[in-house]
């Protein structure tokens, strides 16, 4: 069980999210 990959799908999602957030603005 590795913390770190779990961790990785998470921020992943975060970065997602404020692109399209950025694209919108």
């Amino acid at each position: 069980m590795r913390p770190k990959k779990s961790i990785t799908p998470l921020k992943r999602s975060l970065i997602s999210k404020y692109q399209n957030e950025y694209q919108k603005f």
